[in-house]
């Protein structure tokens, strides 16, 4: 179904949730610490994820694969969002005290 919710552990792992079946859909491991935001791709079924790692990841949940992982942070990645009109965007944010903003399409960040 397309009723989907992620959750991100403690323990590193991204959850992918079915809420029309009420279950764990699927994990996603790939980040070494607690991951602290996530959000859905506004147009594809495309995920993100920030942690205390210092990563931002970028997920296809169908594969179960990390597409991507973006080292721009040297703190904790505290929160992320696809810019809403089109997704080539990724804003972070960082206990480090930085905003980056990436640009997907060539996977590069295009401002501190």
């Amino acid at each position: 179904s397309d009723a989907k919710f992620a959750t991100g552990g403690d323990d590193g792992t991204l959850s992918v949730w079915d809420l029309e079946r009420f279950e764990e859909e699927r994990s996603l491991i790939g980040h070494g610490w607690d991951i602290k935001t996530i959000d859905w791709h506004p147009s594809y079924r495309l995920l993100a994820s920030g942690s205390k790692d210092n990563q931002v990841k970028l997920w296809d949940p169908r594969q179960r694969t990390c597409l991507a992982t973006l080292y721009g942070h040297k703190h904790t990645v505290m929160s992320l969002a696809f810019n809403a009109l089109n997704g080539n965007w990724l804003l972070t944010t960082s206990r480090d005290q930085t905003i980056k903003i990436y640009d997907l399409r060539i996977l590069k960040n295009a401002t501190t």
